[in-house]
């Protein structure tokens, strides 16, 4: 078994303690752009499990595209603003052979499966269009993944 701190659109929000020790203590933390230099910054001492891409905010230094393997589950991540609609993301994942894509961008929470592809958007970690602000927690065991999006709420 193998957890995920899966999150994106951060912008200039900051990381409180209490989410850096959650982060610390999952295997991986996967960042999906928009806003990568204060998660670079922020978690130096955890630099070796952090997976980020940039987003549409940020510096084209960054992969715009990363895959990861965690156990037998194969995750594209991305941040979604070169993709026109899911099914771009569905294309996508099936030329790299990726069971699941975390993205953001959009600023909504979403967790859905299209042609056997799961599609889990983390949201946004500083601001959303729904009002739901948070992040998702990623457990993998084997092929099985189960997510499930926390409220950050006003403990950031």
């Amino acid at each position: 078994m193998k957890t995920i701190f899966c999150f994106s659109d951060l912008h200039n929000a900051a990381i409180s303690e209490w989410y850096r020790g959650v982060m610390e203590e999952s295997d991986y933390i996967f960042f999906a752009g928009d806003g990568i230099f204060g998660v670079t910054r922020t978690l130096e001492n955890v630099a070796d499990k952090i997976y980020a891409v940039g987003g549409n905010s940020d510096n084209s230094l960054y992969p715009e595209e990363l895959v990861v393997d965690v156990e037998k589950v194969r995750f594209l991540i991305v941040h979604g603003h070169r993709f026109y609609d899911k099914l771009d993301l569905v294309y996508r994942a099936k030329e790299v052979g990726a069971d699941c894509v975390c993205f953001g961008h959009t600023h909504s929470y979403s967790d859905e499966t299209y042609d056997g592809v799961r599609l889990i958007n983390d949201g946004s970690f500083s601001h959303s269009v729904t009002g739901d602000v948070g992040y998702v927690y990623i457990v993998v065991e084997g092929k099985n993944i189960f997510a499930n999006f926390v409220k950050t709420g006003d403990f950031r």
